[in-house]
């Protein structure tokens, strides 16, 4: 027995060596398929094969308990979880998961299914499917708690949709388009396209609204053959009323026109046609009105003031917020007094004429029968109340004859202002000179001239704060410098377009910007005796001209100074040329008398201080 025991180990241990289940360690291995509850020891590598079935066998793998299936992840970070009747899919790489179908050629296009993104989440979603296949053309709908059911589908709510488009004609089916609410509104707004609203019938005869864009609103009849007008309302202009396609009314900017007789209430009818000047309208009785004259009219007395050649009033006229108009004159003997206890217009003079000719005139006339020089022709008086409530004329301005020869004739005009009690002629302007008399002075942009005249051969000066009087010519000489400005250029200094360096006393220069004499503190600033800063930059090639007052020492054309003209005599008898690039300054006033000339070449400047 014990040597048939032996034989069998010997063979066993024999097929076990030939069938390689021994391994070099001497530890007997045996057949996997002779295993019924083989254990991993390790991870199965599959080593480049698979896990196959024979005979359409299925592979099970069922974990034990509770126990889950993961694959590619661990089912807490990633991976998919597989357990009885549930899938799980998480994903450890930042996107979303996803579950992509392919087509059956190639794998060449797919279908993506993927959830949202965590930050679109407000819960977790659950959606249940409706238990049968549903009706041909029915769409899922969810009952908002997550299950589905197949429902019918329809157009929707208009409602709903932002930018609805008919993809054919709406059918009303019996119905009508209703507002719902208040002060509602249903708008048509085509891109730059009329609007037609039609009613037809199936002769193809009936009316339509046509509304432009821009233009017009039509009531329009359409007779299947054309069109003919009912009404036309034109944006910004008329509203017109068709009568078979004839218009008859019209209104204007004016007022309304009509075509045809006009007829109030059926019970009597205006003329087509005007009368002549001063008839009335008259009835025959009949619903017919004409024109007629009032003296035909048979006990009509005075119909019309119009008829009345010296008529008066027996008492004050009230207006009654209208007004009198017309073509004729006004005329009095007395004085025309006209009151008003507001402050707008008392005398308004309106015409409505468009030409370019002067109007409303207001014109005074004295017809004299013997006019002579200085007579009074027409005064205006400006009246006030002093404070012990006195009648005061504080100014007037009165209209004069200066010659009034035939064909030489001259006027002028007197400005005469209240003056320390008293009337006072400040200024007369006449057909060649504008005078400031009795002690009136003169202040232009802030500078004051003198009221009275200086001594022979003195010359204009200021103190530098605007007040301008008469000096002698020496302390007035003055030193001229010219720059030439560049675009916004505020600080001229330094040497001039000449060489010269800029120097003065403060208080004591005169600055001209392309020949216009500029006011100091407001124009610009000077006083640092080496530089002007104008408060305003200048435009580029702007001429800047800074007359340096009592410094100048120059003579008359020489050619090793800075060529400034400088002339001690008051008057010019001669011609005299400014040479061609240089500038000239002169100490006024100078007269130019007859024969005396100064030319100016182009570039180059005059400039009499």
């Amino acid at each position: 027995m014990a040597e048939s025991r032996n034989k069998n180990l010997i063979k066993a241990i024999s097929n076990a060596l030939v069938n390689g289940k021994i391994t070099t360690a001497g530890v007997l291995v045996p057949d996997i398929v002779e295993d019924t509850t083989p254990q991993l020891g390790g991870n199965l590598d599959v080593n480049g094969s698979d896990i196959v079935s024979t005979s359409d066998a299925n592979i099970d793998i069922l974990p034990n308990g509770a126990g889950k299936v993961n694959l590619d992840g661990n089912g807490s970070t990633g991976g998919i979880t597989v357990s009885d009747g549930l899938i799980e899919m998480r994903t450890g790489t930042g996107s979303v998961a996803s579950i992509d179908m392919y087509c059956e050629v190639n794998n060449a296009h797919k279908v993506t299914i993927k959830p949202p993104a965590h930050a679109n989440y407000s819960g977790n979603v659950t959606f249940q499917l409706p238990s049968s296949n549903g009706t041909n053309g029915y769409v899922l709908q969810t009952n908002g708690s997550g299950v589905t059911s197949w429902v019918a589908q329809t157009g929707g709510d208009v409602v709903d949709d932002t930018s609805p488009q008919l993809g054919g004609n709406l059918d009303l089916n019996g119905n009508d388009i209703q507002l719902d609410g208040t002060d509602a509104f249903i708008d048509f707004l085509p891109s730059f396209e009329n609007i037609r609203i039609r009613n037809t019938n199936s002769s193809g005869s009936g009316n339509f609204i046509n509304i432009e864009s821009v233009g017009a609103i039509q009531l329009r009849h359409w007779t299947g053959s054309g069109t003919e007008n009912m009404l036309i309302a034109n944006g910004d202009g008329s509203v017109d009323i068709y009568y078979d396609n004839s218009k008859k009314f019209e209104t204007t900017n004016t007022g309304v026109q009509t075509t045809g007789t006009l007829s109030i209430n059926g019970a009597y009818t205006f003329p087509t046609t005007d009368g002549n000047s001063a008839q009335v309208l008259t009835t025959d009785g009949s619903g017919s009105l004409s024109f007629a004259s009032v003296g035909s009219l048979a006990g009509a007395g005075i119909q019309n003031v119009s008829d009345d050649t010296s008529p008066q009033l027996g008492g004050n006229l009230d207006l009654n917020s209208n007004n009198i108009t017309g073509t004729g004159n006004i005329s009095t003997t007395g004085t025309i007094s006209l009151t008003n206890t507001t402050t707008d217009d008392t005398l308004l003079l309106t015409t409505t004429e468009d030409s370019s000719t002067a109007a409303p005139v207001l014109t005074f006339k004295r017809n004299s029968g013997s006019p002579a020089d200085a007579d009074y022709i027409g005064q205006l008086k400006f009246k006030g109340e002093n404070d012990a409530d006195q009648e005061v004329i504080y100014a007037k301005i009165t209209g004069k004859i200066s010659d009034a020869s035939d064909t030489t004739e001259d006027g002028l005009i007197e400005f005469a202002l209240r003056k320390a009690g008293a009337n006072n002629i400040g200024a007369r302007l006449t057909s060649t000179e504008l005078k400031l008399i009795n002690g009136t002075g003169l202040e232009v942009a802030g500078l004051t001239y003198p009221t009275a005249d200086g001594s022979a051969d003195q010359v204009l000066t200021t103190n530098g704060s605007g007040t301008l009087s008469f000096a002698d010519a020496a302390s007035s000489a003055a030193t001229p410098y010219q720059y030439t400005a560049t675009a916004g250029q505020t600080s001229f200094t330094g040497s001039d377009d000449n060489g010269n360096t800029l120097a003065y006393t403060a208080g004591k220069t005169l600055v001209y910007q392309n020949g216009v004499l500029l006011t100091p503190v407001d124009d610009y600033t000077a006083s640092s005796g080496n530089s002007v800063v104008l408060q305003t930059g200048a435009d580029v090639n702007d001429v800047i001209i800074i007359a340096a007052l009592g410094t100048a020492t120059a003579t008359v054309n020489s050619a090793s100074t800075s060529n400034v003209l400088y002339e001690h005599a008051n008057s010019i008898n001669s011609a005299y040329s400014i040479t061609s690039g240089n500038n000239a300054m002169s100490a006024g006033p100078i007269t130019v008398e007859s024969g005396g000339s100064v030319t100016v070449p182009t570039g180059s400047s005059w400039v009499v201080v």
